[in-house]
Parts: C-alpha cells; sequence; structure tokens
C-alpha cells in the first residue's frame, strides 16, 4: 500500500486508519505502529490516514475535490 505524506504537515510518518472489531492480527500491527485503530463504528466519512507528526487525519468531506485517498 502506498503511503502519502500528511496534507498538514508533509510528514512521511502516516499510517492507515483500520475499522472494525480488532481481533489477534489488527491488536498486533497496532502495537506495532503499523495502523490506527479508528473504531467499530463507521459512518462513511471516516479518515483513511493518520499523520504520527501531527496526528493530522484525514481525507473529510471537507478535502478539496480531486484529494488524493
Amino acid at each position: 500500500m502506498s503511503r502519502p505524506k500528511c496534507p498538514e504537515c508533509d510528514s512521511a510518518s502516516v499510517v492507515p486508519i483500520v475499522y472494525g472489531m480488532p481481533g489477534g492480527k489488527m491488536v498486533e500491527q497496532y502495537e506495532r505502529g503499523e495502523i490506527v485503530l479508528g473504531g467499530c463504528c463507521i459512518s462513511g466519512d471516516d479518515p483513511r490516514w493518520h499523520c504520527e507528526g501531527c496526528n493530522c487525519d484525514w481525507p473529510t468531506r471537507k478535502e478539496p475535490q480531486g484529494f488524493p485517498r
């Protein structure tokens, strides 16, 4: 999976946000810092990426059209 740079601080320390009930594999990935757990409730407008540098989560509906996902 190709990871984008943070749109706020341009950091490359970006991890995907994963949704759903975490099982063993997800917990291991979280503990290694490979993912961020986004919770079990999904709204359809949930951010996909998390910046470890500035804690920015994106994209959201506030992002301009054509924003890379």
